[in-house]
This record gives C-alpha cells, sequence and structure tokens, in this order.
C-alpha cells in the first residue's frame, strides 16, 4: 500500500529497518522525512499514553530526529471528496535528546485529538492490541 502513493508524493518510500543511513543523510541535507509509523514499538519500553491506554512507542522516528538534529512533527490527511484530500499538521517540535516520551506527546495528542473528532474516518483497530503493554 505503500509504493502505491510514492508516486503522489514526489519522492520515495524506504524502509528505515533497511536503509536508515539514506534518510539519515536526507534530514542533513535539510530534506523533510514522513515517517509512517503504523506498527508497534515491539522492541521499545516508552510508553506513551493513547486513546486512554499505554502503547509502546515507535522509537525510530525519534531516534533520527535526534541523530540529525532535525525537529518533529505529525500529521493527518483526510479525504474531502473523490480526487481531494486535505493535510493537517502540527508545527515543528524540539526534539528532546533524553526523552522520546517527552518529544512525541505532542504528535500523539495531535493524532488522538483528530481520531476523536472524527472516530468513523479511522481504521486502525487491528494495529491497536500490538501496542498495548502492562504497566
Amino acid at each position: 500500500k505503500y509504493f502505491g502513493v510514492e508516486g503522489h508524493m514526489g519522492g520515495k518510500i524506504i524502509y528505515w529497518e533497511k536503509d536508515s543511513l539514506f534518510l539519515q543523510q536526507a534530514l542533513e541535507r535539510g530534506e523533510v522525512v514522513v515517517a509512517l509509523v503504523d506498527i508497534p514499538g515491539s522492541k521499545s519500553d516508552v510508553c506513551i499514553p493513547f486513546l486512554q491506554r499505554a502503547f509502546r512507542m515507535p522509537l525510530g522516528p525519534w531516534q533520527l530526529a535526534r541523530e540529525t538534529g532535525s525537529a518533529i512533527g505529525g500529521f493527518v490527511c483526510l479525504y474531502e471528496k473523490p480526487g481531494v484530500y486535505r493535510v493537517v499538521c502540527t508545527g515543528p517540535g524540539d526534539v528532546d535528546p533524553t526523552n522520546p516520551a517527552a518529544t512525541m506527546r505532542p504528535v500523539y495528542t495531535f493524532l488522538e485529538g483528530w481520531i476523536r473528532m472524527t472516530p468513523e474516518r479511522w481504521l486502525a483497530a487491528d494495529q491497536l492490541p500490538g501496542y498495548g503493554r502492562k504497566v
């Protein structure tokens, strides 16, 4: 599904796990990297409150931003009508180099707000159990 959007983004799809150096170099050149993080941070022990639970946070985007001195933010892409979409973004946020949860909390709060405003537009229920952590 991700390669299907590649032509619409004016860029290319890169897997973090396979070519993190490419992404790091792009950020160091001042380019924008969009991270699609839809899998749980299975190796992460950093949890963040999201939808009234604690979820394991994927650390890749935070690590990449920290290593390159980049800002971090979130976005949603909203369907308006056939062929028309609207992208809403947070402002760029500073990265706390010692606290990924503090860095990412505003992004998760932003995403949760959109999910709660328009719950009928979101289909990720199959992903949510993998993020859970007993605390």
